[in-house]
């Protein structure tokens, strides 16, 4: 009985996780570039408020520096137009008090946007380290990225390595199974003679009849243990593309192939037609063939036929073909796709 190694399933199982691995990894990878950029243009809002705050500190020191020598140009001059220009006592004390608020409010003004820029500088220093530390992140993630793209690469290649191994070993397989039933076979059509009662027998004396072939059995569907042979020999050469990539509507090696393409391909190769479609398939089956609803009397070689779907048997509870984009040409449990409609072969 030729079934599908269990390192096959054990490879399938750690690709798959190493594929969702990769998957997260590159969706973490993502999430870091958006987070990094959104960062990078927070910084340069930041940047452009610091040169707006020194422009204004700027303009403020340069004012009440004109101020201070104005005053000092003027000898004073100018508090004493405050004084003399003072029409009653109330007038000088609110022009004296005038003078000294205009002073206050520009040494405020200056010492405000003195508080402002240095928190605005505070901010990008801080925002410089959030981004320096993102960029170690990305680069920590880039480099699991290239670990998981490795390992998913290396678990290809060894599951492509074990796929071709076991379709030798099954093709050797097959080839052993066929040789014993053609040896049964000819066995079999070999006539049955009795021998002479004794070397004095007169030579005139007629020969026994042979004994006749017994009619043939009629082949009513068989069992799991049997062997389909055209299906076996189209198996042979749809094990040599193990995995190639799944592609819709497709039946050519250098491009890949869909469920039905892989088998109606396997089986041109050996000259017997099978139409490119699961359910036209499963009707020409049904029309020239050997065809039947009970699992159990499957016979490696067939085809297993599901909704949309179909697969060649091989034996062990096991399918083998084109499954989707993702896990392309291989093996796989017979009920990996649902329960059968049925199976059989021409």
């Amino acid at each position: 009985m030729l079934h599908a190694a269990p390192a096959y399933a054990d490879l399938e199982s750690d690709l798959a996780s190493a594929q969702a691995q990769l998957e997260s990894i590159g969706a973490e990878y993502a999430q870091l570039q958006e987070d990094l950029a959104d960062a990078a243009r927070e910084l340069e809002i930041i940047k452009g408020e610091i040169e707006e705050t020194e422009t204004q500190l700027q303009e403020s020191q340069k004012t009440l520096a004109q101020s201070a020598a104005d005053d000092y140009k003027g000898g004073g001059g100018q508090l004493l137009d405050v004084v003399l220009g003072a029409s009653s006592f109330d007038d000088l004390v609110s022009r004296v008090y005038y003078a000294n608020k205009v002073s206050d409010a520009q040494a405020e003004a200056i010492e405000h946007v003195q508080t402002l820029k240095a928190e605005l500088e505070q901010s990008q220093a801080q925002q410089e380290q959030e981004i320096a530390a993102m960029e170690q992140k990305v680069s920590e993630v880039q480099q699991n990225q290239a670990d998981a793209q490795a390992l998913v690469n290396s678990l290809s290649e060894e599951m492509r390595e074990q796929l071709a191994a076991e379709a030798a070993q099954n093709e050797q397989l097959a080839a052993g199974m066929q040789s014993a039933e053609d040896g049964s076979a000819s066995t079999s059509d070999s006539p049955v003679v009795t021998p002479p009662a004794s070397d004095t027998t007169d030579d005139s004396t007629p020969a026994p009849t042979p004994t006749p072939d017994p009619d043939p059995v009629p082949d009513t569907g068989g069992s799991s243990s049997g062997t389909s042979s055209v299906g076996s020999a189209a198996l042979q050469y749809a094990f040599t593309q193990a995995g190639a990539p799944y592609v819709y509507g497709a039946a050519d090696p250098s491009v890949g192939f869909d469920c039905s393409g892989i088998v109606s391909w396997s089986y041109a190769q050996i000259g017997v037609y099978m139409p490119h479609s699961s359910s036209a398939q499963r009707e020409y089956v049904m029309n020239n063939g050997r065809y039947t609803t009970d699992i159990s009397q499957l016979q490696y070689g067939d085809l297993v036929f599901y909704p949309g779907h179909v697969a060649f048997y091989v034996g062990g509870g096991q399918i083998y073909g084109a499954w989707n984009y993702g896990r392309g040409i291989g093996y796989g449990s017979i009920y990996d796709c649902g329960t059968p409609l049925g199976g059989g072969n021409i």
